[in-house]
């Protein structure tokens, strides 16, 4: 007669394979999936176009009470000429999307850089009451626009993401999907602790 023992050695190890096969099972096919296919995960999907490196802006004094770039996240429009269609656009756009950030939307200021002349102060009272407006004959607004890359400068195409530091480090431009500045500025609110 055979012991318990000897039964037990003699009996095939199918608990142990099956355990190693639901342990190492995944991490198999996740490797095969990553390395050997042209399968990848969903990325990140952002709509503007990222500034790498973030390009730190010049501190704006004299331009009122506290550094309109500073403290908070900024959409900075900077206009080349008089507020034409494409200004007023731009500008349209900022505003819709803090109003569709709610509350999120108190972290955000709307600031613009006229290149030229200032625009109908009647219109932007009107439309844009919160909007800011740099003096575009002032110091500050003369070193904002020189801090600027050239994709940024006043060309007027597309509104300009400022971080809470003071960081340009996104664009978007005026013919994308207006959605999609939204949809990233939420996601950026969300994880960001700053600002």
């Amino acid at each position: 007669m055979m012991s318990e023992t000897a039964r037990e050695q003699r009996k095939p190890p199918w608990q142990a394979m099956i355990l190693a096969l639901l342990f190492f099972g995944p991490l198999l096919a996740a490797w095969l999936l990553y390395f050997h296919s042209d399968w990848r995960p969903g990325e990140l999907a952002v709509h503007g176009e990222l500034i790498d490196p973030a390009v730190p802006l010049p501190e704006l004094h004299g331009v009122g009470d506290a550094d309109p770039l500073r403290g908070h996240w900024s959409l900075l429009y900077v206009s080349p000429t008089a507020c034409g269609a494409d200004c007023r656009e731009a500008l349209y756009r900022m505003r819709q999307t803090d109003t569709a950030l709610g509350r999120r939307g108190a972290r955000v200021e709307t600031v613009m850089l006229p290149a030229s002349e200032m625009p109908d102060r009647g219109f932007l009272d009107r439309e844009h009451p919160d909007l800011i407006v740099l003096p575009p004959d002032s110091p500050a607004a003369a070193r904002l626009e020189a801090s600027l890359p050239q994709a940024a400068r006043a060309d007027g195409t597309g509104i300009l993401v400022v971080d809470p530091l003071g960081n340009l480090m996104m664009r978007f431009d005026l013919g994308s999907d207006p959605k999609g500045m939204y949809e990233d500025l939420k996601k950026l609110l969300r994880v960001s602790r700053i600002g």
